[in-house]
């Protein structure tokens, strides 16, 4: 990560595992990364994107990009919940501009590592995908979207 957010700039963090595992696709089409956003709790507390957890998302780029048999990177969420975006709840211990202006920054540089890896991206949302969850996904190459996404929006 080019740009690192401050470290105790959301201590109560809920963090956002980004979990990586690898598939054999089918017809011997060659090896993908399944990466899955999940914050080890129920739906009702969607997955969202403190710094750590943007950390947990580059350092789970930093293992696919060190693999050179990938054919495919796919993103996608617990049950019911693709992501949710920033996670709000530290936002008032931002005390400076300069704080804030690194925590973008760094989920920027996270999305922009995402939007040019040299293999196709895919973005299975499964479930709710707001603000940066939407992001996530317009990153990726290609999106599908599940019938069951609850919500899709942009707070824009």
């Amino acid at each position: 990560m080019t740009t690192e957010a401050p470290a105790n700039a959301f201590p109560d963090e809920v963090v956002t595992r980004a979990l990586v595992r690898y598939v054999d696709l089918p017809l011997g089409a060659g090896t993908a990364a399944l990466i899955t956003l999940d914050n080890g709790r129920d739906h009702t507390r969607p997955s969202t994107l403190g710094p750590a957890g943007m950390a947990s998302f580059d350092s789970a780029l930093d293992e696919v990009a060190a693999r050179t048999d990938l054919v495919a990177v796919a993103v996608t969420g617990k049950p019911f919940i693709f992501a949710v975006g920033a996670d709000l709840t530290g936002v008032q211990r931002l005390t400076t501009r300069d704080d804030a202006v690194t925590v973008a920054r760094t989920g920027h540089s996270v999305l922009r590592r995402l939007g040019e890896l040299p293999v196709p991206s895919f973005a299975f949302v499964n479930g709710a995908a707001m603000g940066g969850g939407l992001e996530i996904a317009l990153h990726c190459t290609y999106r599908t979207l599940s019938t069951n996404a609850a919500a899709v929006s942009l707070p824009e």
